[in-house]
């Protein structure tokens, strides 16, 4: 890659992948270009000839069955959760000792006040 290739900050908005054809309502098709090994490539086709479909069917399904087989994203590293939990239940428990002291607030001991 030579310095006039290397992105810029401009060029890092601009979309990479091109318009092709408009297919019925609300969908859109594009082309780009992936680089992916030899061997690999060699293994897609035959699989994809294998099963009787195109390659472009084979790698819209592989990439949509990672997608949808993609875990979430990763929990931020909370490392204080290692020391105190994760505090879930907390809330509930709060709530109650909030309600036990409100009550005893509103007892009066008589005997205090003479």
């Amino acid at each position: 890659m030579t310095p006039a290739d290397s992105p810029t900050a401009d060029s890092l908005d601009k979309p990479i992948a091109k318009v092709s054809s408009l297919h019925g309502p609300g969908t859109l098709r594009l082309k780009t270009t992936v680089e992916i090994p030899d061997l690999l490539f060699r293994q897609a086709k035959a699989a994809a000839a294998q099963r009787g479909v195109s390659l472009k069917e084979f790698f819209t399904e592989a990439v949509r069955t990672r997608l949808r087989d993609a875990p979430g994203p990763a929990a931020p590293d909370r490392p204080w959760r290692k020391a105190f939990g994760s505090l879930r239940g907390l809330h509930r428990e709060t709530q109650r000792l909030e309600g036990v002291i409100a009550a005893e607030f509103e007892r009066i001991d008589e005997e205090e006040w003479r």
